[in-house]
């Protein structure tokens, strides 16, 4: 296991190698449920099928607007150019990707999102998804030619022009066959007979911030026991406390149902954290839309873990002893209350708050 896989486990994170392209591999888990979205900057998991995919936003201002999201349905349903899995796969082909940097010359993605209203990537998708290797290239030729047609013609107007130079550049042997279904009928998992054991549980694990903790030591300059601590109050208590408000969100639900209700797994929040204040106005709220709880939460059995995981590796020269035991963040008000309903209602009751 190299160092990436050890962070990634202490995490809590599932991982797998995926037989193909990773993206492929994470637009399929998404598409069938196993994760919610995909963080990353390749268009292609789209592609490939992706529901939801995020990416870091160049013009965030705050912390709480740092990410982009762009779902499969907005794509579809967009006023100008609405693109299927079929469209999308068409953009690939025209326009470049990772299979084909070049795709059709002089052809860009906006052109490509044009000729996508025509039905031509819907058609040649699912060509590519029923028939033969061998049946998809004797369809080529025609769907070519509608191709050729199209950009010549634009019979519907949908391109605003003719296209005279992109289509004289259209050769006998574009597309690649292999291409079309390197995005269409991608190598995944899901083929594999040994699918079971590769596919990620539903329910959230917790941190293994013992294993964390011995991690940093190693790996960072930083990694004394103080060190370890200042990092974690800021880095990953957070993230301890938004695990276990997935974990009791899951309990209630659960319940709900009728279903048998899992055990506490790792540190509870039972007991340990406060609400201290309800807000619709703060920068929080304002990026992402939403009302928000700022929470106050005891970390002095989390900090006392690392103290006694530290391997002696690295000492606390100089550093000055650490006293409060306590951490603040903000929560989304949906999540809370999903979490600790009778608690957030009683918050909002006693200041007239509730919703």
């Amino acid at each position: 296991m190299d160092c990436v896989e050890e962070l990634v486990t202490a995490f809590g994170f599932h991982h797998h190698t995926a037989p193909g392209e990773a993206e492929a591999e994470l637009a399929e888990l998404n598409r069938r449920g196993y994760i919610d979205a995909i963080l990353t900057k390749d268009g292609d998991a789209l592609v490939f099928g992706a529901l939801q995919v995020l990416r870091s936003n160049p013009h965030s201002h705050t912390p709480h607007d740092g990410f982009l999201a762009y779902t499969s349905e907005a794509i579809q349903h967009s006023p100008l150019y609405p693109l299927s899995q079929g469209g999308l796969l068409l953009v690939a082909v025209l326009a470049g990707g990772d299979y084909d940097k070049t795709g059709l010359a002089k052809c860009g993605p906006r052109i490509a999102q044009k000729l996508a209203q025509y039905g031509l990537g819907d058609i040649l998708y699912t060509a590519a998804t029923t028939l033969s290797r061998e049946g998809l290239i004797a369809y080529l030729p025609g769907w070519r030619d509608m191709l050729r047609f199209t950009l010549l013609s634009d019979p519907l107007g949908k391109l605003g022009q003719t296209y005279t130079s992109i289509a004289s550049n259209i050769k006998d042997t574009f597309p690649n066959p292999d291409v079309i279904c390197a995005y269409a009928l991608p190598l995944t998992s899901f083929r594999s007979s040994s699918l079971s054991t590769v596919l990620p549980s539903s329910a959230p694990q917790p941190i293994d911030i013992a294993a964390l903790t011995r991690l940093c030591e190693r790996w960072f300059t930083w990694g004394s026991p103080t060190g370890i601590i200042q990092q974690f109050r800021d880095k990953v208590w957070p993230a301890v406390f938004a695990r276990n408000l997935s974990e009791e969100v899951l309990r209630n639900e659960a319940r709900r149902a009728g279903r048998p209700v899992s055990n506490h797994t790792g540190y509870t929040l039972h007991g340990n954290f406060t609400i201290k204040h309800y807000t619709l106005t703060s920068t929080f709220t304002v990026a992402l839309g939403l009302s928000a709880y700022q929470v106050d939460y005891e970390t002095s059995d989390l900090e006392a873990i690392v103290r006694s995981s530290v391997l002696g590796l690295r000492v606390d020269e100089g550093q000055a002893q650490l006293s409060a035991t306590r951490t603040k963040c903000w929560v989304p008000a949906l999540v809370l209350e999903e979490a600790f309903p009778a608690l957030t209602h009683d918050f909002c009751s006693g200041r007239g708050l509730c919703h």
